[in-house]
């Protein structure tokens, strides 16, 4: 790797003669393992919750967790308006860039390389609604159109949704714009069955967007686009589930009042839309039963437990807790179990394996003691459950990642889970089904400037295209779209080693607006030992 010893460079970009100006890097780190042993371990015990729809502290945890999303994305843009961290006024360098010797461009990687990047003006939101003060990025899905195979990124921001053909991923084509139906909101949700995106929001009075895709085939210039149906029976939601094997989609955290004209929210928890008919979206019932749902996955189930076979199944991460809740008569839904765990923070989103064996999950909060600071030991975990036996869920290991990041979506692809981790950007890990353990095998930290405590980077991933294209949404920055190398990554998963660096930084010393900066972290393979 290239050694810079610079005291100070002023790096300008072709398209701007604005300068970024950065200091000298400091000296290489030692040699960290991307595992990171616990001085004591985590514990595995698992118990069962009473079952109850009574509010919990895990409401006054998520409604903690807004609150600091919502003040960190103040203090940045008033820091940012004030001059006072130019860091964060850096533009992430766009266009393809190779991962080679740790970095695509100005992002620090592992086997993954940047194909594109587009800024949220870029994604179509430079008309700001009105009282949209700190413009945001936040979940990204995908479609693939049946027809052509061409393929579309679907990205969330504060306004709206912004519909990306990606078909050539080095040069990404911002189709249209679809518009918050009310205000603007930190938290946009959106799930496709078949051809028609459902669009959810904690913007109040939002309801559900349904939206037909495929008006976003041929289309070559940029077009404002309007829902093709609603379903207004339910006010704010903070994330949508679809089970596309039974054409149904779930709103969770829908938690507008009867007051306000929404009887129907039970509680918070999964609130049942059959989208067979996608231009009428119909609600179909609710399950309140465990209070509010943060999120959930819903299948059409065929693991092993005999009893489940063929029933509808919804793993709900239900803020202090693992539920799983059988949601087939949509009448009379009926919880399974209700699972907990030591040291929950804030039990927030997770994905099983698909062979319905095996969930992940990820907890918001672990990083946090129960008053809300910082734990001496904040690294990112993810607890693996065997599942196999759906009454009573099974808590195997507990990964701990050397990354001191807060952890937020995650997707699995066969023995790969595809995580969006904040400031640590999007890790790609393997999961050994024999002893359920985890291990990085490679990463694109969209968020150089630091790796910390706090709700900036990546919001959200998806991998599930048929090209094996990655799109990954930034809070900050926008829409990434990466490619992973897979046969770098499997010669690592081959050869049993676990990965691990030394890195390097240096700062931003004086940064125009929106200023291309060059690499401002590096990194080198290294050894070092495992000893857990």
């Amino acid at each position: 790797m290239m050694l810079m010893l610079l005291s100070i460079v002023a790096y300008a970009n072709a398209a701007s003669l604005e300068q970024c100006m950065v200091g000298v890097w400091t000296a290489w780190s030692e040699c960290i393992s991307s595992k990171h042993c616990p001085l004591e371990p985590v514990p595995l015990d698992t118990y069962s919750i009473e079952r109850t729809s009574a509010w919990d502290n895990g409401r006054d945890r998520m409604q903690d967790i807004m609150n600091k999303k919502l003040t960190d994305r103040k203090t940045m843009m008033e820091c940012i308006a004030e001059g006072t961290c130019p860091e964060m006024r850096r533009r992430p360098v766009p266009g393809p860039h190779p991962c080679v010797d740790g970095m695509a461009g100005d992002v620090p990687c592992l086997h993954v390389h940047q194909q594109s990047y587009l800024d949220l003006v870029q994604l179509g939101y430079d008309n700001l609604t009105p009282g949209d003060t700190n413009p945001t990025g936040n979940d990204v899905w995908g479609w693939t159109d049946p027809d052509n195979l061409d393929e579309y990124a679907i990205i969330g921001i504060s306004g709206g949704t912004s519909f990306v053909r990606i078909t050539d991923p080095e040069n990404p084509f911002v189709v249209g714009f679809l518009r918050s139906a009310t205000t603007a909101s930190l938290w946009r949700d959106m799930k496709v069955i078949g051809n028609f995106a459902y669009v959810v929001s904690e913007a109040k009075g939002h309801g559900l967007q349904a939206f037909d895709l495929t008006h976003l085939r041929g289309v070559n210039t940029f077009t404002q686009f309007t829902p093709d149906a609603v379903n207004k029976d339910f006010g704010n939601a903070h994330n949508i589930v679809a089970n596309a094997d039974s054409n149904f989609v779930y709103a969770v955290g829908a938690t507008q009042a009867a007051a306000d004209g929404y009887p129907l929210t039970c509680g918070g928890g999964l609130f049942a839309v059959d989208v067979s008919n996608p231009l009428q979206p119909t609600t179909a019932g609710c399950f309140g039963g465990d209070g509010y749902s943060h999120d959930a996955q819903c299948v059409n189930y065929h693991g092993p437990d005999a009893n489940y076979q063929g029933r509808e199944i919804c793993f709900g991460f239900n803020e202090d807790s693992l539920t799983i809740v059988d949601v087939t008569d949509k009448n009379n839904m009926v919880m399974i179990a209700k699972s907990g765990y030591i040291n929950v923070g804030y039990t927030h989103q997770g994905w099983v394996t698909e062979d319905h064996e095996v969930i992940l999950l990820d907890d918001e909060f672990d990083e946090y003691d129960e008053f809300g600071t910082r734990k001496l030991s904040p690294f990112t975990k993810t607890y693996v459950w065997d599942v196999r036996d759906l009454a009573f869920p099974t808590l195997k290991s507990v990964y701990v990642s050397a990354e001191t990041s807060i952890d937020h979506n995650q997707y699995i692809i066969g023995d790969y889970v595809f995580q969006a981790n904040y400031e640590s950007g999007l890790r790609i890990l393997h999961i050994d089904r024999s002893t359920y353990e985890l291990r990085q095998v490679a990463y694109f930290d969209m968020f150089p400037t630091r790796t910390d405590i706090a709700f900036n980077g990546a919001w959200s991933v998806y991998p599930f295209f048929p090209s094996g294209n990655v799109a990954v949404s930034s809070i900050n920055d926008g829409l990434f779209i990466a490619t992973p190398d897979w046969s770098a990554i499997n010669k690592l998963v081959e050869s049993g080693n676990v990965y691990a660096e030394q890195t390097r930084t240096r700062p931003v010393l004086v940064s125009g607006l929106d200023a291309q900066c060059p690499a401002l972290s590096q990194s080198i393979p290294c050894v070092a030992p495992i000893l857990c």
